[in-house]
This record gives C-alpha cells, sequence and structure tokens, in this order.
C-alpha cells in the first residue's frame, strides 16, 4: 500500500493519466516507485503483462521520463511527467544504480489498486544523466507538444534520443482490495481482478456519485416481475427535483486469453452502448408506469418521476467510443422524444470531472446543494452535445482565478 503526498494526490485527481516516480520508507529502507495513473482500461493491459518501457532523456535543460505501454502494437500509449522535486530525482538515481523499482497502478480515483517489484539494468548513462538535472516547479503542459514530438519520432525511430529500459513484466501483480462504506451504510469494495471486472466499474461509479446527496446512491435497485425480482438499472440517484438512472458496460480484458486490439475493443464497446440505451429507455419506461422500486436491502426507494431523468452510460473510455450514429444527433433526439429524459455517455474519468465541477460550483454558492449542481451541470453538457451533434464529448468547467 502507497499513501500519495498531498502533491501527487492533487495531480492524481485531476489529470486522467500520469506517471510519478518517488522515493518511500518501505520495508525497512527507502525504495523507487513508480506511481501510475491511468483509466482502470489501460491498467488491466498492464496487469495482463503487456510489455512495458521506462524512456528517459533530456528536454530544455529538464529530465523527461516516459512509460511506454504497448497496449497496442501500432499504436502504443505513452504516459510522461518532466521530473520536477528531489524525490522524483531520488527516486532515479535508486533505479540507475540498484536496478530494483516498485510500479504501483492507481486508478481514475487515484486508488492503489496493485503493485510489484521489478528489475531493469543498471544504468551509469541513465545515473550521470540524472544527477546532473534540474529540480523545481514547471508547467507541464508547455512541454506536451514538444514531447509527443520526440516520443512520436523516437517510435519511428527518427531519432534516438531516449534512454530505453526495459521493464521486466512477466511476474503476476499483487492486487489492492479497497473497501468504502456509502452512504446507505453497504460495503462497496474495488478490486482489479478477472472475477468482478463489470463489477468494478460499477462500484468506480458508486465511490464517486455517493456523496453527492446525503441518502447517497442505490446500487442495483430492484422492480419486481411476475418471475420476481429484475434490477432497475445498475445506480440509481434521486432527489426532489429529478432522478438519475446509470447503467455501467465495461470491457473485459483479463479474462482473455490474447490481448484485443483497439479495434475489436471499439467494435465490443459499440454493442454494449448500444444495449444500454435500450436497458434505459426500459429503465424510463418504469418510472412512468409508477413501478416501485426497491433497495437491494428490500426497502422501497421514494423515486422522483414527474421530472425529466437524466440517463447516463458508463463506458470503459470514451477514446474507443466508435463514431457511430448510434451516438450521433438523431439518436440523441430519438432517446430524448421517446423517453423525456436526458442521454449522456461518460467513462470514470469524465464521471469524476462532472462530480468534481458539481463540487466546485456548489463550493462557490452554498444555496446550490452538490445534486442541484450536479443536474444542473448534466443539463448543460446535454445541450452541448447537442450542439456538437454526438454523445461522445469531454466537458471541463472553466472557473475565474
Amino acid at each position: 500500500m502507497h499513501i500519495l503526498s498531498q502533491k501527487n494526490k492533487e495531480e492524481f485527481l485531476v489529470t486522467p493519466q500520469l506517471i510519478r516516480f518517488d522515493h518511500s520508507y518501505g520495508n525497512g529502507e527507502y525504495e523507487s516507485r513508480l506511481l501510475i495513473k491511468g483509466s482502470t482500461l489501460l491498467l488491466k493491459y498492464i496487469a495482463l503483462k503487456t510489455k512495458i518501457e521506462l524512456l528517459v532523456t533530456s528536454i530544455d535543460d529538464r529530465l523527461l521520463y516516459a512509460l511506454r505501454i504497448w497496449d497496442d502494437i501500432e499504436h502504443p500509449i505513452s504516459i510522461w511527467s518532466i521530473l520536477e522535486r528531489e524525490e522524483e530525482k531520488e527516486a532515479l538515481i535508486a533505479l540507475a544504480k540498484e536496478g530494483v523499482c516498485q510500479l504501483l497502478l492507481f486508478n481514475e480515483l487515484g486508488i492503489s489498486t496493485a503493485w510489484k517489484s521489478v528489475e531493469v539494468k543498471k544504468s551509469e548513462e541513465l545515473f550521470k544523466l540524472v544527477y546532473n538535472c534540474q529540480v523545481g516547479p514547471i508547467k507541464q503542459d508547455e512541454f506536451k507538444g514538444k514531447v509527443s514530438q520526440m516520443l512520436e519520432e523516437e517510435l519511428l525511430n527518427q531519432k534516438n534520443r531516449f534512454i530505453v529500459l526495459n521493464i521486466d513484466n512477466d511476474d503476476k501483480w499483487k492486487f489492492i482490495h479497497s473497501t468504502y462504506i456509502s452512504n446507505q451504510l453497504n460495503e462497496s469494495s474495488i478490486h482489479l481482478s478477472e472475477d468482478v471486472e463489470g463489477y468494478h466499474q460499477e462500484e468506480l461509479a458508486l465511490w464517486l456519485i455517493d456523496n453527492i446527496h446525503p441518502k447517497g446512491a442505490y446500487h442495483s435497485p430492484q422492480i419486481n416481475k411476475k418471475t420476481g425480482k429484475e434490477e432497475f438499472t445498475d445506480l440509481l440517484l434521486t432527489y426532489c427535483n429529478g432522478c438519475f438512472l446509470f447503467e455501467s458496460k465495461a470491457l473485459s480484458v483479463l479474462r482473455r486469453k490474447s490481448l484485443p486490439n483497439q479495434v475489436n475493443l471499439a467494435k465490443r464497446l459499440g454493442k454494449h452502448i448500444e444495449k444500454a440505451i435500450k436497458q434505459l429507455k426500459r429503465a424510463v419506461q418504469q418510472l412512468e408506469l409508477g413501478t416501485p422500486i426497491y433497495s437491494i436491502s428490500g426497502d422501497e426507494v421514494s423515486v422522483e418521476r414527474t421530472r425529466p431523468a437524466h440517463c447516463l452510460i458508463v463506458v470503459s473510455e470514451l477514446a474507443l467510443v466508435p463514431k457511430t450514429n448510434m451516438i450521433g444527433l438523431d439518436a440523441v433526439k430519438n432517446f430524448m422524444i421517446s423517453t423525456n429524459a436526458y442521454i449522456h455517455l461518460v467513462d470514470p474519468s469524465e464521471l469524476m470531472r462532472i462530480v468534481q465541477a458539481a463540487n466546485i460550483i456548489h463550493s462557490k454558492n452554498s444555496n446550490i446543494s452538490k445534486i442541484e449542481a450536479f443536474d444542473f451541470y448534466l443539463l448543460e453538457r446535454a445541450k452541448m452535445a447537442v450542439e456538437k451533434e454526438t454523445l461522445n464529448i469531454q466537458v471541463v468547467l472553466k472557473t475565474e482565478k
């Protein structure tokens, strides 16, 4: 288990993907640790022993380090940082001298999900480069363009300016089990393993939305059918002015014998979205019919049914959503007209940004509750989806400094 420093925690909560070296005390001594923040889908690829490499070089008199993850053979992803702090420098020096490092995976919520100890080749060249590098705060965004170009040139073998260290990713990862007690006093667990892939994403969404309202969110609410109880929706959040229905569609990766490529994942995700739309339409119909809805413990839930509901499809990663008519303007209008409800497409990172926006709006005006701010922000987001003629959008709240 690794407790993030305040600085790393702040960065991990606002940055969808990030790596940071840290020099932390553990097992009776200081250890070199590489903290990897990414989407759950990317973490699954890493946990499946995908090839990973560490790239280090100098850039404008500073030190750049990047982790290249071969989640796709043609288009591997690279997550990078410009070194700013002494603990990063100490960790890299220790890695160059000892060749040992702890890798730790953090999900969209900045929660540690897995770790392992790895070995790399000791490097005097790396030691010299790191030893002479500068430290101090900088604006990482200002390096984006140049870093992207450098990484692309290196991948295409156009220029060789990086020290490249292959990281041994053959050994199994040790998964970390985290538990949250919801506002409904239910135990909610996050555990990145093949047994709970779909459940894991539902729990991520629950952890994100539970504190928006004092009564919290309902996980797996039920309705009565002739054949027995049936799940109404994956998650339900309700208050006096509206309700929010969630359908989570995770991509199963860990159970597969071979790594699926991005094209196949996109095809599967398209089918998941189509299914979620149908499920949400049926859920809205049940609301209109006045069908009683019960919590998982059997208590009837008082749900606001007179106002348009917000229906959210939570997918593994928005970047994988195929560009089809299914999420275009006609599909959005069809859903809204046929259900009198709003439709949204989000991944855990986008949902987190929406929740953060609601918290910011609430903090600036205490007369607006968190759930009212959440409702308002989703309404504005729905308008933007119509404007952009697609559900696949990412919205960032801009505030005055």
